[in-house]
């Protein structure tokens, strides 16, 4: 037993290595865990995509529900549809266990952190869904190939990364057939940016 955890650990680190960096344009959600008088307490996550240096099967055990990330030197700018709000130094970030599914644990990169409500242009507010509040940013490069969405999706928030009137980052709705999403919410919350699609809530199947 012993020996398989040594195994499982060399394992882990070997993949989670100095490699281990967030892509350009790393968009992720932002959730507004507390607000009190002067500050808001937010949990940023990312999807496990945007990191790379890190193999998956690294983050496939159930004795843990979450592994210590590497230093994150670049500040997360926080991003609504109307462009940046501000930008929040989170430093440390951790691979935390948000969902199990019949093909395993799954992990994704997750910041927890407070910001002044004075360093944001405008206000924070909780939407319906999860508590997600925004978007969040990290390596940040402009120049990018502007991407649009189709009519017909559902969406339930817009982002515009570089503040150019265009939204560029969106959450939409895909109906879940199992009807087993986490919070008896019947919909898979799906975060697209570049026509690259992310599934950002719990929904077992």
């Amino acid at each position: 037993m012993k020996v398989r955890i040594f195994l499982f650990i060399g394992l882990l680190f070997s993949n989670m290595g100095l490699a281990q960096v967030f892509k350009e344009n790393s968009v992720g959600i932002v959730f507004l865990r507390c607000e009190r008088a002067h500050t808001y307490e937010l949990e940023i996550v990312f999807p496990i995509d945007f990191v790379s240096g890190i193999s998956s099967d690294a983050l496939s055990s159930e004795n843990k529900t979450s592994y210590p990330g590497v230093y994150n030197e670049n500040g997360i700018e926080l991003i609504d549809g109307k462009g940046k709000l501000g930008e929040i130094k989170l430093t440390n970030y951790i691979f935390k266990r948000w969902c199990e599914k019949e093909a395993g644990f799954h992990y994704r990169p997750t910041f927890q952190g407070e910001i002044a409500k004075s360093d944001l242009k405008r206000p924070l507010q909780a939407s319906a869904y999860y508590d997600i509040t925004c978007f969040a940013l990290i390596n940040h490069r402009t120049g990018k190939e502007q991407c649009a969405i189709d009519q017909d999706k559902p969406v339930i928030m817009n982002g515009d990364t570089d503040t150019n009137g265009w939204a560029d980052v969106w959450l939409w709705l895909k109906e879940d057939e199992f009807h087993n999403c986490e919070g008896d919410k019947d919909s898979i919350i799906i975060l697209e940016v570049n026509h690259q699609s992310y599934e950002m809530n719990c929904c077992a199947y």
